[in-house]
């Protein structure tokens, strides 16, 4: 630790890290610079305001198995987009970064790199290189300059100072950023994008109405996250929910845009683009709170987006949700009234024009276009502002989608998840839901639910299975009975007709009869047909036989299914051909009626029904995705009718 005077005003500055060389004087704010020889005063840097986040100097975290400090942060800030870089040390000589901006936390170590580091201000947003043994794709490429800076840095730090840096991810998971000084000294970070849990912070700040159990403790003054200020332009009372992190306001009365200035640790607003026309209504309010997948946001934002097709506008807001020690993360609300749970992807997946693959799951494309701000309401991280536009591209693994979004400098993905809007209405407590209509991007098929299969599966072969028991419980309790069995002898003559005694049929399980009748003849000689005659109507069954040709002659056998309750006769008859009349001379004709068990019948009921079912699933399940597929890019190439609505992008 070394102690000296501010050069400025005289106070008295601590170096208490070896890695600082900077250090922000509490007095003046000063930055005063130490070398081997001297301490040097480098300009005065603005104050860092009070509510900007829920780290500050002091606090205490774990990345892996080591524990860091925060002693230092900086304030930077490019066009329309502001964020802090919080200097860290480890306690053993090494030092890194934990950045928090652009809606997530990222924690860089310096990676020493053999060789010669590429320019940060040649690369181009979407461009990819190799550095530090990685291949790297450019999320982001830009130049910005420091706005405010407190405590201890490990460089330094003036005020205004510039300087080109290109952000980066992998598809391995990996963080990245190459940054260029003002005195042209290029240098590369690689870390992972992280969260407030996972490092497991003590001494956070606290603020008022909100707490997180992951959290091990806070650092008082509780501090009230809510900040009252007046519209420039209509005099309305504004409510900024995130004070520390807004870059831009949507006026709820006006609907004027307003950007926000920090100076003196205050936040102060200024005109962007005045208007008198009032915003548009959204569905969720903005300042509602609400629990999804277990995390509690609160609405701070929302912004209506379209893109144009065939002459027409199709539009969806967007919604910003806000925690402070969680970050932020999306609702979207197509046109269709389908929600999608958006979050920012922390890498990026291998992507082409068809597919892309995300921690092993592969997702199909499904739109491309260009969004469109329409209209902004509440609080941004950024200044985005009515006009602006982003080329898009999603891709589908229901129930997720992925979606690419790129300007001029910056290229996010972000993945969502589909929610229904009655999980939506439930979550914000909303007094009445909106139904949903068609099939969203990535809705889930509910006929290709693996629960729905299972029990659509094992529901079938239960169902068989149990008529499958009673039938063969019916075969061993109710056996075949014999109805009729009688014989005749044929008297010679071209033909004869057997007319048997009546025999009654009855019983309202047991319907199904069975034919059997025998004769030795042989079928090239003549020809036996059996009909089966009610004697109460008259009406007679005229079988399909099977026939079968024996050593003791023709075996006929024909299936009567479940004749009428009621009197019967067997009428046989035998007729020879012309030159073959002495065959019919004293020949034994025998017919047998055997009442058959009747329980086969349903078993055959059971398994149409499991075949129909499966059908109508398979069928089911086609044009849901029929109806899915019909909004996409190939069923426009194709020429199919397009109703597009609005996604995420």
């Amino acid at each position: 630790m070394q102690t000296a005077q501010c050069p400025s005003c005289g106070s008295p500055v601590v170096f208490r890290h070896a890695a600082a060389v900077t250090v922000v004087c509490r007095s003046c704010h000063s930055a005063v610079y130490r070398s081997d020889q001297s301490i040097m005063d480098l300009g005065v840097v603005s104050s860092m305001a009070r509510d900007l986040s829920p780290i500050q100097i002091g606090a205490q975290g774990r990345f892996g198995n080591r524990l860091f400090s925060v002693v230092g942060v900086l304030r930077k800030g490019r066009d329309r987009v502001r964020w802090n870089e919080w200097f860290i040390d480890f306690g053993d000589g090494s030092f890194g970064w934990l950045s928090e901006g652009n809606a997530e936390y990222q924690l860089f170590l310096h990676t020493p790199v053999s060789g010669r580091l590429p320019d940060p201000q040649g690369i181009p947003s979407g461009g990819r290189f190799q550095a530090g043994g990685m291949d790297w794709t450019v999320t982001e490429s830009a130049s910005a300059s420091v706005l405010a800076a407190e405590g201890e840095l490990p460089f330094k730090v003036g005020p205004n100072e510039h300087f080109s840096y290109v952000d980066m991810k992998s598809t391995s998971g990996r963080a990245g950023t190459l940054d260029k000084d003002a005195w042209g000294e290029v240098q590369l970070w690689i870390g992972d994008v992280v969260d407030l849990q996972s490092l497991q912070m003590r001494g956070l700040r606290a603020f008022a109405g909100w707490t997180d159990e992951a959290e091990l403790n806070f650092a008082g003054p509780e501090l009230t996250h809510v900040r009252s200020l007046k519209c420039p332009n209509c005099a309305a009372p504004l409510e900024l929910r995130d004070p520390g992190q807004t870059a831009k306001v949507g006026c709820g009365y006006c609907g004027s845009e307003l950007g926000t200035s920090e100076s003196g640790g205050g936040i102060a607003l200024a005109i962007l683009k005045a208007s008198s026309n009032p915003p548009f209504q959204p569905s969720l309010p903005l300042g509602s709170i609400g629990s999804i997948r277990g995390m509690r946001w609160q609405v701070i934002g929302a912004m209506v987006r379209f893109v144009r097709a065939d002459g027409i506008d199709w539009n969806w807001t967007e919604y910003l949700l806000h925690a402070p020690y969680r970050g932020y993360a999306w609702l979207v609300q197509d046109s269709s009234d389908h929600w999608s749970y958006v979050r920012k992807l922390p890498d990026v997946p291998a992507a082409d024009s068809r597919r892309a693959v995300y921690r092993g799951t592969t997702f199909k494309s499904y739109t491309s276009g260009v969004a469109q701000v329409l209209a902004v309401l509440g609080e941004f991280y950024w200044e985005v502002r009515e006009g602006d536009r982003a080329a898009t591209k999603d891709y589908i693994a229901p129930p997720a989608m992925l979606s690419m979004e790129r300007t001029k400098g910056e290229v996010h993905w972000s993945m969502g998840a589909w929610l229904s809007s009655a999980e939506i209405s439930e979550a914000f407590g909303l007094s009445r839901t909106v139904r949903s209509e068609g099939v969203a991007p990535h809705q889930p098929n509910p006929y290709r639910d693996p629960a729905v299969q299972r029990l659509s599966n094992y529901g079938s072969l239960g169902l068989l299975l149990v008529f499958g028991v009673l039938w063969m419980a019916a075969a061993a309790l109710l056996p075949a009975r014999t109805l009729m069995d009688a014989s005749w002898l044929t008297q010679g003559g071209d033909e004869a007709v057997l007319i048997s005694d009546e025999f009654e049929v009855r019983g309202a399980l047991r319907r199904d009869l069975t034919i059997e009748a025998l004769t030795p003849i042989s079928p090239k000689d003549a020809t036996l047909h059996v009909a089966l005659v009610n004697v109460d109507d008259g009406k007679a069954f005229l079988p399909w036989p099977r026939r079968k040709t024996t050593s003791k002659g023709t075996d006929l056998t024909a299936f009567i299914p479940r004749p009428t309750v009621g009197r019967y006769v067997i009428r046989a008859e035998v007729a020879a051909a012309p030159d073959e009349a002495g065959v019919l001379d004293r020949k034994l004709v025998t017919v047998k009626i055997v009442q058959r068990k009747g329980w086969i019948r349903p078993v055959q009921a059971a398994g149409l029904i499991v075949l129909l079912a499966w059908l109508a699933r398979f069928v089911l399940s086609s044009r849901f995705e029929q109806a899915r597929w019909l909004n996409s890019d190939d069923a426009i190439e194709s020429d199919e009718v397009w109703r597009p609505r609005g996604g995420m992008a």
